[in-house]
C-alpha cells in the first residue's frame, strides 16, 4: 500500500511540473493582405493521443478558443470559424495572412494528460503607406508602422541606413509614426520599419521616398509648433529658369497677400520692411530654386504662402 501511494505521488508531482513548465514563445509577424501564409509547426511525433490548437486573438474576438481537435490515429475535427486556416500535414497549421488571424497559438496536448506543447506569437505589421511613396519637394511626409502585439523588451522604430532616424518620430498603442519636414532630395531614400528584441532584428520592413522636384501648382499644409526650436522651410522649385521670384503670404486673420521676400536671379533675396529679418530668411535665388525659411515659427505666422516665378 505505501509504494503504491509512493508512484502516486510521484506521479502527481510529474504532472504538475510538466504542466506548470513554461511554454517556449516563439514569435512570427506577417504584413497583411500579402500571398505568403504563416506556418505553425507542432513538435515533431508527440507521444499523446489526442491534441488541439487555440489561440487568443489580439482583437479580442477570441480567448483561448479552440481551432481543430486531432486524433494520433489521424482523424480531426474543425471547432472555430473565421478568416481560412487550414491543416497541413497531420498536425501542423497554416494561416492566411488576415489581420484577424493575429493573435497566440498554442498547441495542447489534451490526453493523456494536458500539456502545452508550443506556442506561438502571430504579430500583424501595418505600414501606411506601404512599399513606397511619392511626394513634391517642400512637403511633409508622414508614415506610420503598427503592430498588433509588442512583445515584452521589443522596441518599434523607423531607421534609415540600420540608424534612428533624425527626424521626428513618435511610439504610441504599438505604432511608430514618423514626420520628416519639408522634404528634399536629401529627404530621398530607404525608411525602414524595424522591430527589435533586446537589440537583436526581428524583422524590416523597408518604404522608398521619392521627391519630385518642381512645386508648380503644388499645395502642401503644414503643421508647426510656435516654439523656439520650431521652424518652417517653404520651398518653391520650378523646372525652368525665371529671373525673378518672389514669396507672398496671406496671414489666416486677412485676406490681402503680403510680399515676403523677392530676388533676381543669382542675387540675394531681399525681405520685406514688413516682415521680421531676424525670422524670414532666403538663400540666394539660383533661377529654379527659392526656399523660404522661417525660424522659430510664432503662432500669427499661420496663414497661406504662394512662390513665384517670372
Amino acid at each position: 500500500m505505501g509504494m503504491v501511494l509512493w508512484w502516486t505521488l510521484l506521479w502527481i508531482l510529474r504532472y504538475c511540473h510538466t504542466l506548470s513548465a513554461e511554454v517556449l514563445v516563439q514569435y512570427k509577424f506577417f504584413i497583411p493582405g500579402e500571398d505568403q501564409g504563416i506556418s505553425l509547426q507542432a513538435p515533431a511525433e508527440p507521444k499523446g493521443k489526442e491534441f488541439i490548437w487555440e489561440r487568443t486573438s489580439h482583437d479580442g474576438q477570441y480567448t483561448n478558443a479552440r481551432i481543430i481537435t486531432m486524433q494520433s490515429d489521424g482523424k480531426y475535427s474543425w471547432n472555430l470559424n473565421g478568416k481560412p486556416i487550414t491543416k497541413q500535414g497531420k498536425y501542423d497549421l497554416s494561416l492566411e495572412p488576415e489581420l484577424e488571424n493575429a493573435g497566440v497559438f498554442t498547441f495542447i496536448q489534451t490526453k493523456p494528460e494536458k500539456v502545452n506543447l508550443v506556442q506561438f506569437e502571430v504579430s500583424a505589421v501595418v505600414v501606411k503607406p506601404l512599399r513606397s511613396l511619392r511626394t513634391h519637394e517642400g512637403s511633409d511626409v508622414t508614415m506610420s508602422c503598427e503592430v498588433s502585439h509588442l512583445p515584452d523588451s521589443a522596441t518599434l522604430a523607423w531607421e534609415r541606413n540600420r540608424e534612428p532616424t533624425a527626424n521626428t518620430t513618435l511610439l504610441y498603442n504599438n505604432t511608430a509614426h514618423i514626420i520628416i519636414h519639408s522634404v528634399e532630395q536629401h529627404s530621398e531614400g530607404t525608411y525602414d520599419c524595424t522591430l527589435r528584441r533586446n537589440g537583436t532584428l526581428i524583422f524590416s520592413v523597408p518604404n522608398e521616398l521619392k521627391v519630385t522636384k518642381e512645386t508648380f501648382a503644388t499645395h502642401h499644409t503644414l503643421y508647426r509648433g510656435s516654439l523656439n526650436s520650431s521652424e518652417a522651410v517653404l520651398i518653391c522649385h520650378s523646372l525652368i529658369s525665371y529671373t525673378k521670384a518672389t514669396w507672398s503670404w496671406v496671414p489666416a486673420s486677412e485676406t490681402q497677400a503680403i510680399l515676403v521676400a523677392s530676388a533676381g536671379k543669382h542675387k540675394n533675396a531681399s525681405i520685406s520692411m514688413e516682415m521680421d529679418k531676424e525670422r524670414f530668411s532666403c538663400d540666394v535665388y539660383d533661377g529654379s530654386k527659392f526656399p523660404l525659411k522661417i525660424s522659430p515659427v510664432k503662432f500669427g505666422d499661420s496663414g497661406r504662402g504662394a512662390g513665384g516665378s517670372s
